[in-house]
């Protein structure tokens, strides 16, 4: 099998590793990046970058990478290297561990660097959890550093660029060896498409917003929402799925403008009451949503957990499948160095050798509580009482405007950007929205670490 991968490697791969903030993805976030090119089977060069940040470093993030602000502060800014990491990443599939995190990151910096930088993810995306999971399946954690040490892959300098950038690398080589090539291209996730007759991919808009399948006669048959339009609509019309029974049947397909994900989300909801499409499967909003919470077992340890349907007090997130909550709790264990085993995955092993969950049992409590703790901190729950939850617009000037009481979404529409909502009435601009379930469970996970401003005491 080795023999067969080498010979038949003919991809080229850039594995990358970033360090951020702490801040969500936008321009002037990433601190560090780090770049290893490979052919699947050897490393065939390596780039790093220290970056300066337009925000300060948070204090968890120096603690957790060593990255402090005297380091970054000389350092040139991400929009200044924009040219030489773009002639790195250029051409080649992209590849991360949670490729999602990196490559949302990285796109956004290019965004805000302008148009010309659109190309560089045109070769796909490899994620090395995805693959990992693939290749060797039942391990315990698929986190970096615990994978790598199942597989007894070193890992040096953990939670810094290079050092993981290069696990990662290796982690890749590994499942070539073991798989082959082949193998290893299939797991690139590409799109090829042919979209019907008169519409072209490049003219379809990618902002946040609503899309229509209108047939032949003008009849909407399925309504969906997207972050990204244009490769939400695109994804229909791949080889796999339905792509070949759309191709029959859409005639048109129209657009609507929402500005933020959330109001994408309302405006679906509201357009799927009205017209009813035959494709939109009734009642497929989730009813059961995955809560990512706290709880403490009766000797008073804080865990970290999932729960399905019903809400736990201490909720931290919230979710509409097991996967995104899988993958946010190993998120969240990881960036807090907390062992999986003091948590809902107690018959787990720790695969770490240098974990604390080895150190004695009064040792290993207080460094438990004292990081779970920074976790609970570092989130932010929702308020209750009546609140607005604004977000971006459609235009220049505009925003979105959600109204909430309690649990209960009120009222929604889109309004200046200078318009105040009032606890009394339900202004003009805004629509009522109807009192039920699905719509209660589509819009709670976006209240989670939303800034809000409560109505009731203005």
């Amino acid at each position: 099998m080795r023999s067969k991968a080498i010979k038949n490697l003919s991809m080229a791969y850039a594995v990358v590793d970033i360090e951020t903030n702490g801040a969500a993805p936008g321009a002037g976030t990433v601190t560090e990046l780090a770049v290893c090119i490979t052919d699947g089977q050897r490393m065939l060069g390596r780039s790093e970058w220290l970056i300066r940040p337009d925000a300060a470093i948070s204090p968890f993030v120096q603690r957790l990478t060593g990255i402090r602000p005297e380091d970054v502060e000389d350092a040139p800014s991400f929009r200044e290297l924009a040219p030489e990491i773009a002639a790195r990443l250029e051409g080649h599939v992209f590849v991360a561990h949670n490729a999602a995190f990196d490559h949302t990151y990285l796109q956004r910096e290019f965004e805000a660097c302008g148009e010309g930088y659109k190309g560089l993810w045109k070769e796909g995306r490899l994620c090395t959890v995805q693959l990992a999971r693939k290749v060797w399946p039942g391990q315990a954690s698929y986190s970096l550093g615990n994978i790598c040490a199942a597989l007894g892959i070193a890992v040096e300098h953990r939670h810094r660029a290079g050092g993981d950038a290069e696990a990662a690398l290796n982690l890749l080589h590994r499942a070539t060896e073991l798989k082959g090539a082949t193998f290893l291209e299939s797991m690139v996730k590409r799109r090829a498409v042919l979209l019907p007759a008169g519409i072209q991919a490049d003219e379809l808009p990618e902002h946040p917003g609503v899309y229509y399948f209108l047939d032949a006669k003008g009849r909407a048959i399925y309504i969906g929402k997207a972050i990204n339009l244009r490769k939400r609509i695109v994804s229909h019309f791949s080889r796999n799925g339905k792509g070949g029974e759309w191709l029959q049947r859409v005639a048109e397909i129209r657009t609507e403008p929402a500005g933020n994900e959330l109001a994408a989300l309302l405006l679906e909801y509201l357009a799927i009451l009205k017209h009813k499409p035959e494709y939109n499967v009734q009642g497929r909003f989730p009813l059961q949503l995955y809560h990512l919470f706290i709880y403490s077992n009766r000797a008073g340890q804080p865990k970290l957990a999932i729960a399905r349907g019903k809400k736990p007090e201490q909720v931290l997130q919230t979710f509409r499948s097991r996967d995104a909550a899988r993958d946010a709790y190993l998120k969240l264990l990881e960036t807090h160095a907390i062992c999986p085993v003091f948590n809902h995955q107690s018959r787990q092993r720790c695969a770490n050798p240098d974990c604390y969950c080895k150190e004695t049992a009064e040792t290993r409590d207080a460094l438990h509580a004292d990081r779970m703790a920074v976790l609970v901190q570092t989130a932010t729950l929702r308020d209750v009482g009546r609140f607005w939850v604004s977000g971006t617009g459609r235009t220049p000037g505009e925003k979105s405007v959600l109204l909430m009481e309690d649990e209960q979404p009120l009222a929604f529409g889109f309004a200046p950007e200078d318009a105040d909502p009032t606890a009394e009435e339900i202004p003009d601009y805004l629509q009522s929205l109807p009192d039920a379930a699905n719509l209660r469970a589509l819009v709670e996970p976006f209240l989670i670490h939303k800034k809000t401003s409560n109505l009731s005491s203005s």
